[in-house]
């Protein structure tokens, strides 16, 4: 998940969301 917040922080919302 680390990873991907680097890449793109807009991947991660969306798990959040």
């Amino acid at each position: 998940m680390a990873r991907a917040l680097k890449i793109s922080p807009s991947t991660v919302a969306k798990y959040l969301i």
